[in-house]
């Protein structure tokens, strides 16, 4: 289907970072093709370094390639990495809210 992609970050042969996100036409809009991280990951050492924001560069050129217009991602709050995404060009778009259900 080619819905699914994935992207490694390597230093020296070793894996520093990975993005991992799904390609398919938007909810909304069926024309625009969209990609929606899922996961993504930069090694502790190298996260000062403009690894993650590189790693965004490349998954953007490689989304590019396969037709993709828009790409959505996320940051928890807790764990807030605004700043890598700024730093990458993106802009806040929205505010998202979720509810654990259940026990």
């Amino acid at each position: 289907m080619g819905a699914f992609c994935g992207v490694v970050a390597r230093h020296k042969g070793k894996i520093i970072g990975y993005w991992v996100g799904f390609i398919r036409p938007h909810f909304h809009y069926a024309d625009s093709l969209t990609a929606y991280t899922d996961i993504y990951f930069v090694d502790k050492a190298y996260r000062k370094s403009g690894v993650g924001a590189d790693l965004f560069k490349h998954v953007e050129k490689v989304l590019k390639q396969r037709g993709v217009q828009k790409i959505f991602t996320a940051t928890k709050l807790h764990l807030n990495h605004s700043a890598l995404f700024k730093a990458a060009g993106y802009h806040e778009t929205e505010i998202v809210f979720t509810k654990l259900l259940g026990d």
